[in-house]
């Protein structure tokens, strides 16, 4: 199976060209206007490390050229900050985005609010990681989405080709679970909130929802990417990663992947079928009173 991924892997970057850049083009930004101090450049200092740790580290093994750089978006918005014990605390929105072939337009891959952001950082504090040590929580949090955006874009390109990124995902939050109890709220399968690090680094690594990565690869690679050349052929990819979507759902009702999934994608569904023929427009809404509920309205608009 290692052999069969590494095969994939090789495939899946056989499009890419072989530049020297790091693989992750994120913006960074530390929102801390929600806080009363007068010690702002601390704040500063804190978004500048995170954008360096970020982007400027080798994630992979594959090289990649500047403009093959995963892009993205990382807001870290500060709700507290304890000048004594430098412990800070807030949420973090991460946004993953993908290129679609032949077009200007990306695709959102993942758009996630992580509300257990708990941590220490002293001003000038270097931001250290290794894989198999957690030097600190925030690294670790840093290291993770790392691993989930750049999982999340290989499987885009090639069936399974994002599994040893999840796999390293899952295994610092395996290694976050000791962690002080604050800390450790996001990693635990336990905590009180169910859309935390560990369900989300579960689905991609559970091995009875595997269907989950055929989810990416046919709505991207055959579908997305397609569009240019045959729009209903292109559909036609979407509609079956949408039915994969479906059998994994019944699998495990209420699977964060699928809310994650379409809080990404509703709205480029929505645009997708607007101009569909009256009959996909009437499958998509059948599909999306199991699939994506709360969003109806929105696919039934289309039908008007």
């Amino acid at each position: 199976m290692k052999t069969v991924r590494l095969i994939i892997l090789l495939l899946c970057f056989a499009c890419f060209g072989y530049g020297y850049a790091q693989e992750l083009n994120m913006v960074v930004q530390v929102n801390a206007a929600q806080v009363q101090t007068s010690e702002r450049r601390i704040f500063e200092t804190l978004q500048s490390a995170i954008f360096e740790f970020i982007n400027g580290r080798r994630w992979t093994t594959f090289n990649f050229s500047p403009i093959e750089r995963i892009e993205g978006t990382l807001t870290l918005v500060i709700q507290q900050h304890d000048l004594q014990s430098n412990q800070i605390s807030g949420t973090l929105s991460v946004q993953v985005r993908r290129p679609v072939w032949n077009s200007t337009y990306n695709s959102v891959l993942l758009n996630f609010i992580d509300r257990d952001i708990t941590f220490q950082y002293a001003e000038g504090d270097p931001l250290l990681f290794a894989d198999g040590t957690i030097h600190g929580n925030l690294t670790a949090i840093l290291a993770f989405y790392a691993n989930i955006a750049i999982g999340l874009s290989f499987s885009s390109f090639g069936r399974d080709a994002g599994m040893p990124f999840f796999d390293r995902a899952m295994d610092i939050a395996m290694r976050c679970q000791d962690l002080p109890a604050a800390e450790a709220m996001g990693w635990r399968s336990s905590s009180r909130n169910t859309a935390n690090r560990f369900w989300l680094a579960e689905n991609f690594t559970n091995g009875n929802l595997r269907e989950i990565h055929d989810v990416h690869f046919l709505y991207h690679r055959r579908g997305m990417d397609q569009m240019y050349e045959d729009q209903r052929a292109a559909r036609q990819a979407i509609f079956q990663s949408l039915e994969a979507l479906q059998r994994v759902n019944r699998v495990r009702p209420n699977l964060l992947f699928r809310q994650i999934f379409f809080d990404a994608k509703s709205d480029e569904i929505v645009n997708i079928f607007r101009v569909a023929p009256l009959d996909e427009r009437n499958r998509l809404v059948a599909l999306m009173r199991e699939l994506d509920p709360s969003n109806l309205n929105k696919y039934q608009s289309i039908l008007g």
